[in-house]
């Protein structure tokens, strides 16, 4: 009676599984999966077909018996950036031929490339310079003519100090600030920021168009690419050879109304200006069409000759516990994020993880659309009450002998 009740629920959980398969529409073969941990990265193609918060991704098993089960896994972004701040100390500050001199000593043998820094003062633009050295006696160019700048009014504040540069490995920086003036320096961050650039992706754009809103004194900027991706970088490419700052907002379309018009959706907001041609971050979302609005304020239009758009690729880590037939299931709107133990422990996931490939999207075949019975959870209920009562049974029977 015992081997009976257990068959019967080792039936119900693969009817369980069974049904939770048959809810995804589409699906990719994994090729190649072999027992240990793996990593499969997410094509260009998929994030179409899978929820804003790529929730409805399941890796599932097929045994020879044909019985199914899930793998769990973790969804992490692979070119996500890594700052680490160094520690130094500030050596000197003095006035110099034309300017001020403040050398830091940074006693680490790690590679920097970027500084933040902080001044007392509200107002001001500066061409500064950034030399290292490992003897204080000869002085190597880093950075020259970098321009900082802040400025503050009743109606704006702003202030780019951050000064970013290729790794460098010197004991001792010196920056040099072209002012006869106490600059008020107030504190520095030094650090070395890393990310996987190989893993980021950069995006063409497929065609944008400026519109001009006269009322508001906006310029709209519609942009479409050549596919939904997963973004996280704009830069601007302005023609004017002149200084501007601009307020900037973006948004997504991330579905559309009853009557078939794209529903636009607030990603990102920040400030375009001629002090810092880098570009901004903003946090991730996934589209394949964005409406950028610069503020022109009491400005004339800006003449826009490109837009660089780029984003991190997602991957898939799981350990395979067998060797089986393993299949990527997809496409299944309001799907619930799944709970894996896995999640709690990321720092055990071993690193150069060997990467699978997906096969061609496929049409799942135990799909079945929402609404009919097998597609509804509703039926699992009694499944998951009878099994909980013959173990609720079985349980009892133990105690009394």
């Amino acid at each position: 009676m015992n081997r009976n009740a257990l068959i019967l629920l080792v039936l119900f959980a693969a009817m369980a599984v069974s049904a939770e398969i048959a809810n995804f529409a589409l699906k990719r073969e994994i090729v190649g999966a072999e027992t240990g941990w793996r990593k499969i990265v997410l094509p260009d193609d998929i994030y179409a077909k899978v929820s804003g918060g790529m929730t409805d991704l399941r890796i599932a098993g097929e045994r020879a018996n044909g019985e199914r089960f899930e793998v769990p896994y973790l969804l992490r972004q692979t070119a996500e950036a890594k700052e680490a701040t160094v520690d130094f100390k500030t050596v000197n500050q003095v006035a110099g031929d034309g300017g001020r001199l403040i050398t830091f000593e940074v006693p680490t043998a790690e590679t920097v490339n970027q500084i933040d820094l902080s001044f007392g003062l509200e107002n001001f633009d500066w061409r500064v310079r950034l030399e290292g050295s490992s003897d204080q006696k000869q002085w190597f160019k880093i950075l020259e003519d970098y321009r900082i700048v802040a400025f503050k009014n009743k109606f704006t504040s702003y202030t780019f100090t951050t000064l970013r540069f290729p790794d460098a490995k010197y004991k001792y920086l010196r920056l040099f600030i072209p002012v006869k003036k106490d600059p008020g320096f107030g504190r520095a961050s030094i650090m070395r920021t890393v990310s996987n650039r190989e893993a980021r992706r950069r995006y063409p754009v497929k065609s944008f168009k400026v519109t001009e809103d006269k009322t508001f004194r906006v310029s709209v900027i519609d942009v479409e690419l050549e596919n939904k991706v997963p973004l996280d970088f704009l830069k601007v490419n302005v023609a004017d050879k002149i200084d501007f700052y601009r307020p900037i907002s973006v948004e997504y379309v991330a579905g559309s109304n009853a009557d078939n018009q794209p529903v636009y959706t607030r990603g990102a907001a920040d400030i375009v200006s001629s002090f810092d041609p880098n570009g901004f971050r903003f946090p991730v979302f996934v589209a394949d069409k964005l409406r950028i609005s610069v503020s022109n304020q009491d400005n004339p239009p800006l003449t826009f000759e490109s837009f660089e758009i780029a984003g991190t690729t997602y991957e898939l880590v799981a350990q395979f516990p067998e060797s089986a037939k393993y299949i990527l299931l997809y496409s299944k709107p309001d799907t619930p994020k799944p709970q894996y133990d896995l999640a709690n422990f990321k720092d055990k996931v071993p690193d150069g993880l060997p990467e699978l490939t997906l096969g061609p999207q496929q049409i799942n075949d135990d799909y079945s659309p929402a609404g009919s019975p097998v597609s509804s959870p509703i039926w699992l209920w009694p499944v998951m009450i009878v099994a909980i009562a013959i173990m609720g049974f079985f349980a009892f029977r133990m105690l009394r002998k």
